[in-house]
């Protein structure tokens, strides 16, 4: 569960930080400024929750590879 909240909580700060940053910069698109903190948030809580899902020894394979 741990793992899974950390993937989707990685997805959540990639579009909000990174796609923000590239749009602003790149396309000229500026009007959602204001999420690239809470994308910046959401990369902290995923390595938080990744962070317990090691602790917790529950990080399996998600059978992708």
């Amino acid at each position: 569960r741990w793992s899974l909240a950390a993937g989707g909580l990685m997805l959540v700060g990639l579009l909000l930080f990174s796609f923000n940053l590239y749009a602003r910069h790149v396309l000229g698109f500026d009007a959602w400024r204001a999420a690239v903190p809470w994308g910046g948030v959401a990369w902290i809580l995923a390595w938080l929750s990744l962070a317990v899902a090691c602790f917790k020894g529950r990080v399996e394979p998600s059978g992708w590879a």
